[in-house]
């Protein structure tokens, strides 16, 4: 994992966790910044505190990690995408499900249930927590920053599409 803190703190936990409620002996390593994407790319892991989903649509929080579409040996970059290597031919199908009903809510449940069953029951990955942001803004130099919950869009630097519509928003301050 990142030598972040917290995420240091998220891995002791669950080493001790794992250890008292399934016997688990697991080693923490910490891995610098500038080598834990590519290791995480090439499939340089046995098992990795990561991130899924990058929009607030159940597609996005999918497909990163189990389209099969995206599916590449170890060894080979997996340009942040299935990085554990899932495929699934069942998967496919849900996920094409997802984006042709990105207008229906209720398609998108019950879609959205099924992906969670593949997840539950044959654990391709572990949800363990929503995340924050981690958003700092200051109104200093610039005002027309997105008020938490008044939006679609998270005002990430890291999210491309996201972050075009925050900067649109965005005017001087004193202007």
């Amino acid at each position: 994992m990142q030598e972040y803190a917290n995420w240091m703190a998220y891995g002791k936990g669950m080493q001790d966790q794992w250890k008292t409620n399934l016997g688990l002996d697991v080693k923490v390593t910490a891995v610098p910044e500038e080598n834990y994407d590519p290791q995480l790319n090439d499939g340089d892991f046995d098992m990795a505190l990561y991130w899924t989903g990058g929009s607030n649509g159940l597609y996005s929080v999918f497909t990163d990690q189990l389209d099969p579409e995206t599916y590449v040996p170890s060894g080979k970059d997996a340009q942040y995408q299935n990085q554990g290597r899932w495929k699934d031919e069942s998967t496919a199908p849900l996920l094409d499900k997802l984006r042709e009903n990105a207008g229906d809510p209720e398609a998108q449940k019950e879609t959205g249930h099924q992906l969670q069953k593949i997840v539950l029951d044959q654990v391709p990955y572990s949800p363990m927590f929503t995340a924050d942001w981690f958003v700092e803004m200051n109104q200093a130099r610039w005002t027309g920053w997105p008020e938490a919950g008044s939006t679609q869009h998270v005002p990430h630097s890291g999210i491309g599409p996201d972050i075009v519509l925050t900067l649109k928003g965005l005017k001087p301050a004193g202007a």
